[in-house]
């Protein structure tokens, strides 16, 4: 994941009390610029999602499972399933990694 992250003040993103370095850039191009989006409200995650759609991307989120925005979009991963799904994503990268590891150092 990239650092390209905006924290719960930056749902300013969507009003008039934009940070003054954001405030000639449209907001589709913040969305779309964004890594994540961290302690956003559910109306915004909604509009985020929202906004994604409208620009043609597939949306995916993690969150509450009646949170509006997680139905929304075009699959979602309840908070309780979230754990499980995480963990895998883990264990992948691990494995990945070893084999990785592996192979780098049979070849040199």
């Amino acid at each position: 994941m990239g650092s390209n992250m905006y924290p719960s003040a930056s749902a300013s993103l969507f009003s008039n009390h934009k940070d003054e370095s954001l405030a000639d850039v449209p907001v589709e191009q913040l969305i779309e610029n964004a890594d994540a989006f961290a302690a956003v409200f559910p109306e915004k995650k909604y509009e985020i999602v929202k906004k994604l759609q409208e620009l043609k991307h597939i949306c995916r989120m993690t969150g509450d499972g009646c949170s509006p925005a997680l139905k929304r979009a075009n699959s979602g991963i309840d908070v309780a399933a979230a754990t499980d799904y995480h963990q895998r994503i883990v264990t992948t990268q691990a494995i990945f990694q070893r084999i990785m590891s592996y192979t780098v150092s049979a070849l040199f």
